[in-house]
């Protein structure tokens, strides 16, 4: 009857921490009634800690739904998943919104002024690469990112060989997509210099 005290059950929390990123819902319910049972501290634990390298792997999923429940997950373990940082940032451009608003949560929550990390400003490089990205989605997700980690963004090589991509995107079907599209590109040449090239 005292299961939850046992050496065996705290040796299981990093098991059951990795397992929430799971797709079920249900399932990842009853971890958390189990986890709480175990340790209603858990978060702060070294188990939490350990399983933070699997949950990160897990934002690199396929299935939206695992995304979303490793991003949540880590938003709970809170600042002893420092560590996802980076992972969580790119994954603010993701194709989709529910997993773009997880990953902003789970920020907020590890670190409240992550785009002044190291890690986030390590992301740039991906972040202008997005641009160029097919999803107008994510291009709009991305230049919002950008602009939060570094206002000088605009400036750099990186975001100026975007031009011609960006150029293309003028003639979206969507016109939030082209909104955007026209502020950045304002923003990285002002003049229109290069874009007389295109």
């Amino acid at each position: 009857p005292w299961w939850y005290e046992s050496e065996d059950a705290r040796e299981a929390v990093p098991y059951l921490v990795k397992a929430l990123a799971h797709s079920d819902s249900d399932f990842r319910f009853a971890i958390f009634e189990v986890l709480g049972e175990i340790d209603p501290q858990w978060t702060r634990g070294e188990g939490a800690r350990n399983a933070v390298p699997h949950l990160m792997k897990s934002l690199s999923a396929d299935d939206t739904d695992v995304r979303v429940a490793a991003a949540n997950a880590l938003e709970i373990i809170g600042p002893g998943a420092s560590k996802a940082v980076f992972r969580l940032v790119k994954l603010m451009a993701d194709s989709n919104s529910g997993v773009r608003e997880a990953a902003g949560d789970a920020l907020k929550r590890i670190n409240p002024r992550w785009p002044e990390s190291e890690s986030a400003h390590n992301t740039i490089p991906y972040l202008v690469k997005s641009l160029t990205d097919k999803d107008g989605n994510v291009r709009i997700a991305a230049i919002r990112v950008l602009r939060k980690i570094d206002p000088q963004w605009p400036r750099s090589e990186g975001a100026r060989s975007t031009v011609p991509y960006l150029v293309k995107a003028l003639t979206d079907t969507q016109k939030p997509v082209r909104m955007v599209v026209r502020e950045a590109l304002k923003q990285i040449d002002p003049g229109g210099d290069l874009r007389d090239k295109f």
